[in-house]
Formats: structure tokens, sequence, C-alpha cells
């Protein structure tokens, strides 16, 4: 919902999940109530500073690949 409501990207949010968690990817994660203090941060930073959290998640994004 939190995604949908700010427009933020779901796959930025996994990997910034994953890395919130500590893990390699969020599978590896915590369980489903370990990610409460994600969604916590996430609804207060998308609300306080969505400008910011974009920001934040544009760093993860994978670099495109350049093609010769």
């Amino acid at each position: 919902m939190l995604i949908r409501q700010h427009e933020l990207d779901p796959i930025l949010i996994k990997a910034y999940a994953a890395d919130f968690c500590g893990a390699p990817t969020l599978k590896e994660g915590k369980s489903r109530p370990g990610l409460n203090p994600f969604i916590s941060h996430l609804g207060t930073a998308a609300k306080e500073n969505r400008d910011g959290l974009v920001c934040k998640l544009n760093s993860y994004a994978q670099p495109a690949e350049v093609k010769l």
C-alpha cells in the first residue's frame, strides 16, 4: 500500500528492505514480523521526506549495461 500511495519503485524497495534487514536478498532477510520496523521506517520517510527517500532508493538501482 505504501509503495502505491507514494509511487515508489517496488524493486528498489525490495533491495532497500534487504539492506535494512542486513541480508543479501529479502528472501534471506528476516521474517514478516521482522519487517515491521522497516515498514514503519518506510512510511515515516515517505511522509516526511519523499524526495530524500527516492534519492536513497535510487542508490539501489542497478546500472544499465552499455552495449557497444
